[in-house]
C-alpha cells in the first residue's frame, strides 16, 4: 500500500469520526431533547442518518 493511500484512508477515518462526534454533540446540546420520543439516542440517530444520507435503524 502506498503512503498516499494509507494517509488518505487515515484522513477519511478521522473525518468520519469527527462527523460522528458532531452529531453526538448536537444530540446532547439540543435543549429540546428529552421526554418520550425525543431522547438523545433518537436525536443522534436522526442527525446521523441525515448526515449519511441513509436510514439507520434504532436498536
Amino acid at each position: 500500500m502506498s503512503h498516499s493511500i494509507k494517509y488518505r484512508n487515515m484522513r477519511d477515518t478521522i473525518v468520519e469520526a469527527g462527523e460522528y462526534l458532531e452529531v453526538v454533540y448536537d444530540g446532547i446540546a439540543d435543549s429540546g431533547v428529552g421526554g418520550k420520543g425525543n431522547t438523545i439516542k433518537e436525536k443522534f440517530i436522526e442527525n446521523y442518518s441525515k448526515k449519511k444520507g441513509k436510514a439507520v435503524a434504532i436498536t
